[in-house]
């Protein structure tokens, strides 16, 4: 019979174990649904604070605001002319650009004008001739343009013959010849160019021809051959 006893005593215990964990079971701290203060899924959670960074103010810190690209143009056109001063030249346009829808544009160079002439280091106005087709950044200021960059667009390369009478002519440096017509055309003269008959030099009133070629980052023209014409015997 002593296991009897035993057996009950086992019992007992579970009972009093069971009992136990349904008390523990219905605390309200651990309930699903607890309140506010409880620990379950609906527990109020801790708010993390959250800040919104400043914004530094650029007036007055030294910072360089950059120009609106809105305010450049790109332009391309002839040079028409240059101011004495070499503060400006104006550009004849295909399309009226200006305020009056004419072709012709004032603009402005500095110092921080940037040149590009093919062929030519360092280049200036003084390397843009009269003539000459460019291609212009320019930024617009109220009514003033001011060149940012001049690109010369080189001609293509050209020979020409011409024959006249000469008008001028300054040894290594030019001869000016007229043509029948009356008109005068002005050829520059290098260390290359050839007078023919060897030994011969042109004066005013001769009769020549003048062979010459354009160099394609200008507008002028080199005289490759310049021959003088004999006269004609009875």
């Amino acid at each position: 019979m002593w296991f009897l006893k035993r057996a009950a005593v086992v019992c007992l215990v579970l009972l009093l174990s069971l009992a136990t964990v349904g008390v523990a079971a219905a605390d309200p701290g651990d309930h699903p649904g607890a309140g506010k203060e409880g620990k379950g899924a609906n527990a109020e959670r801790p708010q993390i604070a959250r800040s919104t960074p400043e914004v530094p103010d650029a007036v007055g810190k030294g910072l360089k605001i950059r120009e609106s690209v809105a305010t450049r143009h790109g332009l391309v056109g002839t040079v028409k002319s240059k101011a004495s001063d070499k503060s400006s030249f104006t550009l004849e346009t295909k399309r009226g650009y200006a305020d009056d829808n004419s072709n012709d544009l004032v603009i402005a160079v500095n110092g921080d004008t940037k040149y590009k002439v093919p062929g030519k280091k360092n280049a200036g106005l003084d390397d843009i001739p009269v003539d000459a087709r460019v291609a212009v950044l320019v930024v617009k200021n109220g009514d003033t343009l001011t060149a940012q960059s001049i690109h010369l667009i080189p001609g293509k390369p050209a020979r020409i013959h011409r024959v006249g009478e000469v008008t001028a002519y300054d040894a290594g440096n030019s001869i000016t010849v007229k043509n029948k017509k009356g008109d005068t055309s002005t050829f520059t003269l290098d260390n290359k160019t050839k007078i023919m008959p060897e030994g011969k030099t042109p004066a005013v009133g001769d009769t020549v021809t003048v062979v010459a070629r354009r160099i394609p980052s200008a507008t002028t023209w080199t005289a490759q051959a310049i021959v003088i014409h004999q006269p004609k015997e009875d």
